[in-house]
């Protein structure tokens, strides 16, 4: 049927980076991870763990894993596809995997995983297309920087004048008190 979700977790089922395709609670997928790394030291030359609720393909990195849980009437090929694309954007954009990179371009592996998958079925898309996607500006982003920047530059100009005021107000101050100690 469909993918569920991907995660990146440790050995100790501690979530990373999770993405789900469906409607999942945090709970649910926590105990999909739980059940996940339970079941991984049984898995000597396997990529795949199946349960009775789901199936679970993984792609060892490092110290972590790259899960894609999906229902267990889903196409086991197709899902090796979507792991190995999965695992080629986060290895893509985030260079050396770890937990640090990981967290770092959380944002941009959402993005390039959503161009992979869609309400749980895969797109046809490769990297080079995801990477250009990825690139890509706008109009209103574009819109919205030059505001930033506009609005950046009016608040220097007030800033630079409060400068200005604050020092004539020292000087006025210090003349005064000179005046006065005469």
């Amino acid at each position: 049927m469909v993918a569920l979700s991907t995660v990146i977790c440790n050995k100790n089922a501690k979530i990373i980076f999770a993405r789900q395709f469906l409607q999942m609670s945090r709970l649910e997928l926590e105990e999909h991870i739980v059940h996940f790394s339970r079941n991984i030291d049984n898995c000597k030359d396997a990529t795949n763990i199946e349960s009775d609720k789901a199936r679970y393909l993984f792609i060892p990195i490092e110290n972590l894993f790259l899960v894609l849980i999906t229902s267990k009437s889903s196409n086991i090929i197709e899902d090796t596809e979507i792991i190995k694309l999965i695992y080629r954007l986060v290895q893509d954009i985030c260079g050396n995997i770890s937990e640090g990179s990981i967290v770092s371009n959380a944002f941009e592996l959402i993005l390039g995983i959503d161009d992979i998958v869609c309400l749980g079925y895969r797109n046809s898309i490769n990297i080079p297309q995801i990477k250009q996607l990825l690139l890509m500006d706008s109009a209103e982003e574009k819109e919205f920087r030059k505001k930033q920047e506009e609005r950046e530059v009016i608040v220097k100009k007030q800033m630079q004048e409060k400068m200005k005021e604050i020092e004539k107000l020292k000087r006025e101050n210090k003349y005064m008190s000179d005046s006065v100690s005469r």
